[in-house]
C-alpha cells in the first residue's frame, strides 16, 4: 500500500477568481505542492482537519483514505486505563 504525505492548506478552487470565497482547505503534497484531495465541508467544520495538519493519504480497497497523523485519538480502553492510573495517584 503506497501512501502520499501532505499538509492541510488553503488553496484556490478557481485560479481566475481572486475572491475570498474561492479558497478551501485542501490536502497538498509536501514534495510537489500538488493538490491531492479537497476536504469535505462537514469534516472541516467538525474540526477534525485543521490548518497545518500532516495527513497520510492512501487508497484502500478502492476508497481514498485520509489519515490525520498530527492528532492521534486514543481507544476507549486505553483512555480509561490511563485515567484510572492518574486517579489512583
Amino acid at each position: 500500500m503506497r501512501y502520499r504525505s501532505g499538509t492541510v492548506r488553503y488553496c484556490q478552487i478557481d485560479l481566475q477568481n481572486k475572491n475570498v470565497e474561492n479558497y478551501e482547505l485542501m490536502i497538498v503534497d509536501i514534495e510537489t505542492d500538488e493538490v491531492i484531495q479537497r476536504l469535505a465541508k462537514d469534516l472541516v467544520s467538525s474540526g477534525f482537519y485543521l490548518l497545518g495538519d500532516h495527513i497520510k493519504n492512501y487508497c484502500k480497497k478502492g476508497v481514498t483514505v485520509a489519515e490525520n497523523i498530527s492528532c492521534h485519538a486514543l481507544n476507549g480502553s486505553r483512555f480509561s486505563r490511563n485515567l484510572n492510573c492518574l486517579v489512583r495517584i
